[in-house]
């Protein structure tokens, strides 16, 4: 049927990116899947399974916003385009 052609080429698309094992297990499980369950279930596997993948591999804390505290001139200014 249509549908279970579908999951399976999703589950195709992560081939590559899964362990044979978790593609198989998957597969042999199609017909217990919606096709958006499915996806987020894959999604999920590849998120666990490689961390690293989403990762930037920098160290992130520069990102991390300041909390200044600024006199109250300052923060009135903030408002407004200099």
């Amino acid at each position: 049927n249509e549908e279970k052609v579908k999951k399976q080429d999703l589950i195709n698309s992560y081939a590559d990116k899964l362990d044979k094992e978790d593609i198989d297990n998957f597969s042999k499980n199609i017909d217990s899947y919606e096709i958006s369950g499915l996806e987020k279930e894959l999604a999920y596997t590849l998120v666990m399974s490689k961390p690293s993948l989403f990762s930037s591999g920098k160290d992130d804390s520069g990102l991390i916003p300041k909390d200044e505290k600024k006199n109250d001139l300052d923060a009135l200014l903030d408002k407004y385009d200099r």
